[in-house]
C-alpha cells in the first residue's frame, strides 16, 4: 500500500465529511483560496514527521500520517472567529469517528492497510490572519499497519 493511496483515500473522506456539513464548506487539498467568494473552505494537508510509529517481527509496520485540517474562512467578527473553531471541532470529530466500527463506519485504506485510530493533535486555534481571511487549524494523527 502506497502512502500516496492512503492520502487519497483520506482525502477522500474529509472531502466528503466537509461538504455534507451544514456550514456550506469547499474542500481541497494542500490549497487555501485567497479570493473570499471562494470561501469558507477547508484544506487537508499533510505535515512532515516521523512516518514510522512501529515495526513487528513479523513484517508489519504501523504508520503515522499526520495531517491538518485549515479553515480559511472571511471572519470578520468575533461571532465568526468562534463559529470557526466549533466548525473544525466538529469536523476533527467526524473524522475521528472514521476510525470507529462502532460510529457504523470505518474507512477503508485499501488492500494491505488496515486503519487503527485518529488521534487529535491539537485544538482548534487561530493560525493566521490577513486582511479580510482568518485561518484556523486542527491536527490529527492516522495511524494505519500494513503488512509485509
Amino acid at each position: 500500500m502506497d502512502r500516496a493511496d492512503v492520502v487519497e483515500r483520506l482525502y477522500g473522506a474529509v472531502e466528503a465529511l466537509v461538504l455534507s456539513s451544514p456550514a456550506g464548506l469547499r474542500c481541497e487539498y494542500e490549497y487555501l483560496p485567497t479570493d473570499r467568494s471562494e470561501l469558507p473552505c477547508v484544506s487537508m494537508q499533510v505535515l512532515d514527521g516521523d512516518p514510522i510509529e512501529r515495526r513487528y517481527l513479523d513484517g508489519g509496520t504501523v504508520w503515522r500520517l499526520p495531517v491538518a485540517l485549515v479553515l480559511r474562512q472571511a471572519a470578520d467578527d468575533t461571532a465568526e472567529r468562534l463559529d470557526a473553531q466549533e466548525i473544525l471541532r466538529s469536523l476533527c470529530a467526524a473524522v475521528r469517528s472514521l476510525a470507529d466500527p462502532s460510529a457504523g463506519y470505518s474507512l477503508d485504506l485499501g488492500p494491505g492497510a488496515r486503519l487503527r485510530e485518529i488521534e487529535a493533535g491539537t485544538l482548534p486555534a487561530r493560525v493566521q490572519a490577513a486582511p479580510g481571511t482568518t485561518d484556523y487549524r486542527v491536527t490529527l494523527v492516522v495511524k494505519y499497519k500494513t503488512q509485509r
